[in-house]
């Protein structure tokens, strides 16, 4: 395979010398990875990146980045592509890594091509992995648990918390009371998205039985129908109400 022999030429072991030329067009190729210097995170990625894509070619037979012998180069590309959603370095910077191992390399037919798909893919799925976990920890923070009036204390559960987010709110309220030695605790779904989500919510309440021996727990922001039936699921005398007044 003359395109493979070349690449392996080019690339060598994948050395610093190779690491800086190949960082040098790609930093050509997009003005936010412009600079003194590359950051040190993308330099030291790349170099792994590059040290692995050389290993494979030593031993592959083809440049068809589907053989079992680029799969450890491949990740590594994804890894490096997701990372860079994650440091808010555009698309762009990931497409410009590919063309510029190009340019570094000389051009060996579709490898870059399927190259290209694999960073962009593995951008767009780190973008989406950075929103998801700016979500969650918006929705963790949205979870109030506050004092209401004297020995009452409260959570507002709104959004659409998942079991994390449920477990460290209720953990918090339960804190609240024992610290305020609170004789009513208040938990309000009226801002809450999926009222299944209360089922979770109460069976972690049901957990601190022993602390809400000599304490009231209250429902707001239910319909009568949920109110009952959250009292059935927990097992735990709850009172429920429609609003909060």
């Amino acid at each position: 395979d003359e395109a493979l022999q070349r690449l392996r030429r080019a690339l060598g072991d994948g050395g610093p010398e190779v690491l800086e030329r190949w960082l040098a067009a790609a930093r050509d190729r997009c003005w936010q990875l412009r600079g003194s210097s590359p950051p040190a995170d993308l330099q030291q990625r790349a170099g792994a990146t590059l040290e692995s894509l050389a290993r494979a070619l030593k031993d592959a037979d083809s440049l068809a980045l589907g053989e079992p012998i680029f799969r450890e180069p491949i990740q590594h590309f994804a890894f490096l592509a997701g990372w860079m959603a994650g440091a808010d370095l555009p698309i762009s910077a990931a497409v410009a890594l590919c063309h510029g191992l190009r340019e570094v390399t000389g051009d060996v037919g579709v490898f870059y091509d399927w190259l290209v798909v694999v960073v962009a893919e593995a951008y767009s799925a780190g973008v989406e992995q950075a929103a998801e976990a700016r979500h969650r920890q918006i929705i963790e923070k949205s979870q109030v648990v506050c004092a209401l009036a004297e020995r009452v204390v409260a959570l507002f559960v709104v959004g659409d918390p998942d079991r994390e987010a449920l477990d460290d709110a209720i953990g918090r309220l339960m804190m609240l009371a024992v610290m305020r030695d609170a004789r009513a605790i208040i938990i309000d779904a009226a801002g809450l998205l999926d009222h299944e989500r209360l089922f979770l919510a109460t069976s972690f309440v049901a957990e601190h039985r022993q602390a809400l021996a000599r304490r009231q727990v209250m429902i707001s922001g239910v319909s009568p129908e949920l109110g009952g039936q959250l009292a059935e699921q927990s097992k735990l005398p709850l009172e429920h109400f429609e609003c909060l007044d």
